[in-house]
């Protein structure tokens, strides 16, 4: 019989680097609220970019499809910031 030994909670930390192209974020119909904020002036470009990610990274879907997990993870802490080209360090 299975009991709450069984189940055990993983801590784990994320950290990459992504290369991201605007003319597909653009096509993206999920970038569209966010394209508003940056044309009214509400939001800059880098502080929407952080945002339009932030939605993809935290939804509920990661990692469900890692076989041995009883579901989504609880992503907590989760930073993203824009590096642009002048100061990639490329």
């Amino acid at each position: 019989m299975r009991t709450e030994s069984d189940i055990k909670n993983i801590r784990f930390t994320l950290l990459g680097r992504l290369q991201i192209d605007l003319e597909r974020v653009e096509d993206d119909p999920e970038w569209a609220p966010f394209a508003v904020k940056v044309a009214s002036g509400e939001i800059t470009l880098d502080e929407a970019l952080k945002r339009y990610l932030m939605k993809y990274f935290s939804r509920e879907e990661f990692p469900h499809d890692i076989p041995v997990t009883n579901g989504p993870a609880d992503l907590m802490g989760l930073n993203l910031e824009v590096i642009n080209a002048s100061n990639s360090g490329n």
